[in-house]
């Protein structure tokens, strides 16, 4: 029932944590098993801050969510408050929000009862760890249940996505976007990395066919033409050649093949990402942001421009990489081949 693994102090979210955010990047190690302790030994699924107390004032609240349990404690002065809010979460019968400008307002309300049982005030820094919580309770509500393997970085992501941001949208450096972008293709290492391999192989499948069609053209065709190269001499080695030549248009094809399925797929899921998120912050969106934009132009960033940027990320990525490496291949080949001419 201990707490996961301390982050070290010197990776880049705990940096943001320490330069722009006055909170914890983990749920402290007394906090956990105090609200362990109290949900009857059940592990931690999802925790997230509120910032803020009755009088608005900033505080530190932790809510929490076990399999069980919804488990609400308060931090002052770096001491755990021993009063602790441990509520079943079958209780609960409905989610109440009232967005504002600067904070927002939960109440969770059980049945047949006018009063909450536990109300969550926080600022808009804490929406996205919040967020996570309130979605996992909607889905209770809606018959579903949802359980999450417990992870410190679900939590340090949701704060630390809003400053990422707004860093790279004023950034003066182009790739933070970039790098920003990249970001969606991390939870499919391993389909990105066979794409690699697929677009690799195909790389240095199209250097061959040149040598292969040089050597036919040095080694079998002049010679043969100029006369000391006999007949039964050039066929076997035009054959070989031939053949290297055939094989490797296969294996290039294959590579081809592999690369764009996989990249295919993986640009599938990026999407699916990147419209759910998308679709996610639409219902955070007050009404009056809605009353200012055109339906058109909504239905336009869920549609095109979103699969402008699967597209870049997907394939995109790849194509770059492998004109890089194509440009190094043919660099090397010809210096290899003459260093003077190369």
């Amino acid at each position: 029932m201990g707490a996961g693994p301390q982050p070290a102090m010197s990776d880049p979210v705990s940096q943001i944590f320490d330069r722009y955010l006055d909170q914890p990047p983990t749920l402290p190690t007394a906090v956990r098993r105090r609200v362990e302790q109290a949900c009857q030994g059940e592990i931690i699924q999802l925790y997230a801050l509120a910032d803020l107390d009755a009088s608005l004032r900033l505080c530190q609240i932790w809510v929490t969510l076990t399999a069980n349990y919804l488990g609400v404690i308060r931090v002052a002065d770096r001491h755990v408050d021993e009063h602790i809010r441990v509520v079943p979460r079958g209780r609960l019968d409905k989610i109440i929000e009232q967005p504002g400008l600067s904070c927002t307002v939960i109440h969770l309300l059980e049945r047949a009862e006018e009063h909450p049982f536990v109300t969550i005030r926080y600022t808009h820094r804490q929406r996205g760890a919040i967020g996570h919580l309130l979605y996992v309770l909607d889905q209770q509500l809606n018959g579903r249940t949802l359980e999450f393997t417990p992870s410190d970085e679900r939590y340090r992501e949701a704060i630390v996505r809003p400053i990422r941001e707004a860093q790279a949208s004023v950034s003066g450096n182009r790739l933070a976007i970039v790098w920003r972008l990249l970001g969606y293709l991390r939870p499919y290492r391993a389909q990105v990395g066979l794409g690699m391999f697929g677009a690799t192989v195909m790389t240095l499948a199209r250097l061959l066919p040149p040598f292969f069609t040089g050597q036919l053209v040095d080694q079998v065709i002049q010679p043969f033409q100029g006369g000391t190269l006999l007949l039964a001499q050039a066929w076997p080695l035009a054959l070989t050649l031939l053949g290297g030549l055939t094989v490797t248009l296969i294996l290039q094809e294959c590579a081809a093949w592999v690369r764009l399925r996989t990249m295919a797929v993986l640009g599938e899921h990026v999407a699916r990402d990147l419209r759910t998120q998308m679709y996610d912050h639409l219902h955070k969106l007050s009404v009056s942001y809605f009353s200012s934009k055109q339906t058109g132009s909504i239905m336009s960033r869920v549609g095109s421009d979103s699969d402008r940027i699967w597209d870049f990320i997907a394939f995109g990525v790849v194509e770059l990489s492998l004109s890089f490496l194509l440009l190094i291949g043919l660099s090397a080949v010809l210096i290899f081949l003459d260093w003077r001419l190369g």
